[in-house]
């Protein structure tokens, strides 16, 4: 439908994103679908006890189509889909841009008690990393805890394009959650050009990609270019010098055809007018 399509081109204005191919509008598109459905169920959820939670439109499409869904007609996972898992954790750590604020929040909705480290990090996207606070938490069941930050106090305004911040909360059983946060406009964000580094393995229904990146690398988007496949993690953020172990199932068989096929797109590739950035092994 039309106006569908103009509103797909107006909220990417809004981030100051502006595609110059299908492929780009593909990805770029699915990074404004998962970050405005994502601030609704963060608002929501972070309203608790007034607001006890959300439905969102769409799960999935039963034919090949423009839309809303999380889940394509082949049932591969869009970027919605993998933001919509962290928000929908019955563990969840939020960090809503209010003005020049933001609203922390840690939401438990299991049935115990939690407790742990919640850490605050500025991360350079050369790399360059520096702690902001560090601070204990307890937090019972079906409770929520919540702070608000001035943005001053954590970056400086020429730093909102040249970093990240990331909330990172460690319960005393081990378990982490975290939250990435870009205090300006995906288009407007000083994202370096980046090279990555794989190795493939095969296993067990699949195969096992490990992927390194020497700089910060945004929505890291992993896919095949001719082959269906289904990704456990993607649309995710890697450090410099991090390396994240990534699952994928396909009907494909053979090493050197999956590696042939496997291609990435990131923010960083699409701001530097690189559509595709071909993987080295």
């Amino acid at each position: 439908h039309p106006v569908g399509y103009e509103t797909i081109e107006i909220y990417l204005q809004r981030e100051k994103l502006f595609p110059k191919n299908l492929q780009n509008l593909i990805f770029t598109s699915q990074l404004i679908q998962q970050q405005g459905i994502g601030l609704g169920i963060e608002a929501q959820r972070s309203a608790f006890p007034k607001c006890m939670g959300s439905l969102y439109w769409q799960l999935n499409d039963v034919w090949p189509v423009t839309s809303w869904s999380g889940l394509d007609s082949e049932g591969v996972w869009k970027a919605l889909q993998y933001r919509v898992r962290e928000l929908y954790n019955p563990l969840m750590l939020s960090a809503l841009q209010i003005g020049d604020s933001l609203k922390l929040t840690l939401l438990n909705e299991r049935n115990k008690a939690e407790s742990g480290t919640l850490t605050a990090t500025k991360i350079n996207f050369n790399g360059l990393k520096q702690e902001l606070f560090r601070k204990e938490i307890s937090i019972s069941e079906n409770r929520l805890w919540q702070q608000i930050v001035p943005l001053t106090t954590l970056m400086t305004e020429q730093e909102k394009s040249e970093t990240v911040l990331c909330f990172r909360f460690e319960s005393s059983d081990g378990e982490v959650v975290e939250e990435f946060h870009f205090a300006t406009k995906f288009g407007q964000l000083h994202l370096p050009k980046t090279k990555l580094q794989t190795s493939v393995t095969k296993v067990e229904g699949g195969f096992e990609i490990n992927i390194t990146a020497n700089l910060f690398t945004a929505f890291l988007q992993l896919y095949l270019t001719d082959t269906v496949a289904y990704f456990n993690e993607n649309f995710f953020h890697l450090e410099a010098g991090e390396t994240k172990s990534v699952f994928c199932k396909t009907s494909l068989k053979d090493i050197e055809a999956f590696q042939n096929q496997l291609k990435t797109m990131s923010l960083n590739a699409f701001l530097n007018d690189n559509p595709t950035n071909n993987i080295t092994n």
